[in-house]
């Protein structure tokens, strides 16, 4: 299932397995002149420099990864920017999992102790 996207410059396809669904508790911060994606959560924040357009939709709570390059690229990459666009949707949803749920380490203490 695809969906269609009128923009001002150029009409992008963008297919459901590109939406990424943001929880609650996740924030996104996306600056499109400095091509970074930020994600934030309570307790820590993570950083991605991209290559390719990202579309957020506050409304939906989704984030739409495209094909699209943010800078100008030459004919043989653009063959890459497919594998480019699943490569980051794998890595914000990994990013996104990371922060969404606590980690916790039960320790378990063996040692010596003295007297």
């Amino acid at each position: 299932m695809s969906l269609l996207i009128k923009n001002k410059y150029t009409m992008i396809q963008i297919f459901k397995r590109s939406v990424i669904k943001i929880p609650k508790n996740i924030t996104i911060f996306y600056c499109n002149s400095r091509k970074l994606l930020t994600v934030y959560n309570t307790f820590e924040k993570k950083s991605l420099n991209l290559k390719t357009k990202i579309l957020v939709n506050n409304q939906k709570q989704k984030l739409q990864v495209t094909k699209i390059p943010l800078f100008k690229i030459s004919n043989n990459k653009k063959k890459t920017l497919k594998a480019l666009q699943k490569t980051y949707i794998s890595l914000i949803k990994q990013i996104i999992l990371e922060l969404s749920v606590l980690v916790l380490n039960k320790l378990k203490l063996i040692g010596v102790g003295y007297r």
